[in-house]
């Protein structure tokens, strides 16, 4: 699935995340202005299609490289 779009993610984007000692991510509230996207879409060069390619983008901002993933627990 790496290279079709990025995938969206519910957290939001800082900067310094991985910087900081054992920290929870963020759920998104939109509060933040940028919300994270992961991997590469198909536009992208192929040092970026790689689901550890972490990036940012405004969630007001509508861009055809970005989707997300829909998952269900079968139980």
């Amino acid at each position: 699935m790496t290279g079709n779009v990025h995938e969206w993610c519910a957290n939001e984007y800082d900067s310094l995340m991985y910087s900081r000692e054992k920290i929870a991510p963020t759920i998104c509230s939109y509060t933040s202005l940028e919300g994270v996207v992961r991997g590469g879409d198909w536009q992208s060069s192929k040092q970026h299609l790689r689901i550890a390619n972490r990036n940012h983008i405004s969630p007001y901002i509508r861009n055809a490289g970005v989707g997300f993933r829909l998952v269900m627990d079968i139980e």
